[in-house]
């Protein structure tokens, strides 16, 4: 019996071993409390994370909030509330953002009693198509968000965790201070900063580079492919009917909440425009007055210098767009 006992023991060593490395060291930055998802070198965090811990201890009594992908992150709290009646912001825009986790987040500030009195909705193709919780890891959402078992949801970053690719990168960094080949392989090597009490978030890095030497960086940039396609692209209607019956309830919270709002069709990049179904269903949801579509070719995506790469644009093109959607077509 001991030797059956010791047996197991050697055998599941270096299980416990990870298990006790995943909980100490906390690498996939889900059991702790951080203040920022953009650490450099630490693992890329999951920012649905860092944000719903924040929000759940109610620091401040936010009643106005910005949702969408990483594209949001131009429109920043502090140039919103020159275009709404409150400076109580928080902007709630994540990496690989999907219209299931606007609903999601929607419902989770109705149910822990935040008052929604303003919205900033920034969606795209990419957001409207996908209804299911992402499976990657760094994009899953949090289960007191999705009411997913706490059990579940951490072993799914434990799985995340044990995955060779992540692991060797990881204990190769951590250990020996290995560079990845590949700066999206895991680690995080740039330089953002983010603001734990507004949610914003600053490219320091690109901004950095840009005011060095502005020519050299788009010359030299391999991001900015050629968009020849662009004046001939037929765009593919995506919204299915389990994205649209997300869209439809986070009109019933806005509803609920009484809430002024505004849903911007963001100038991507790709100079992709949206569907004309796809604009309808968004028009007969939120109401035309509120909904403005800036995709396709247009004076803003033919500009390289709008955007610091191919998927973000600048800041200053989210106050022309914020300016658009409250002055001038009030007036």
């Amino acid at each position: 019996m001991k030797r059956l006992f010791f047996r197991s023991f050697i055998l599941l060593l270096p299980f416990f071993i990870i298990l006790l490395t995943f909980i100490i060291w906390d690498p996939m930055m889900i059991i702790y409390t951080y203040e920022s998802p953009f650490s450099y070198g630490n693992p890329t965090i999951n920012d649905r994370s860092v944000q719903t811990r924040w929000l759940i201890k109610k620091p401040f009594n936010y009643n106005a909030f910005i949702l969408g992908s990483s594209r949001s992150k131009s429109f920043k709290t502090y140039n919103w509330k020159n275009f709404i009646a409150s400076d109580k912001i928080f902007h709630m825009g994540v990496n690989d953002e999907t219209i299931y986790g606007i609903e999601k987040k929607l419902k989770f500030l109705d149910s822990i009693g935040y008052h929604i009195n303003y919205a900033l909705i920034s969606l795209d193709a990419r957001i409207l198509e996908r209804s299911s919780n992402p499976e990657p890891h760094m994009f899953h959402e949090y289960y007191k968000v999705t009411g997913e078992p706490v059990g579940e949801y951490y072993k799914f970053f434990f799985m995340a965790f044990i995955k060779p690719e992540f692991l060797k990168t990881y204990l190769n960094y951590k250990l020996f201070h290995i560079l990845p080949d590949i700066k999206k392989q895991n680690i995080w090597l740039f330089d953002f900063r983010y603001d734990k009490e507004t949610g914003d978030c600053f490219y320091n890095e690109y901004e950095s580079k840009i005011a060095n030497d502005s020519l050299g960086y788009y010359k030299n940039s391999k991001v900015f492919y050629t968009r020849e396609y662009a004046n001939n692209y037929n765009p593919i209607a995506i919204i299915n009917n389990k994205s649209e019956k997300c869209l439809k309830n986070i009109s019933l919270i806005l509803k609920k909440h009484r809430t002024q709002y505004k849903v911007i069709i963001t100038p991507n990049y790709d100079m992709k425009k949206l569907h004309e179904n796809d604009l309808i269903i968004l028009t007969n949801i939120f109401g035309s007055s509120n909904v403005s579509d800036f995709s396709g070719v247009n004076n803003i995506t033919k500009n390289v210098g709008n955007y610091y790469e191919e998927k973000h644009f600048k800041p200053y093109i989210a106050d022309s767009l914020m300016k658009i959607i409250y002055i001038k077509n009030n007036e």
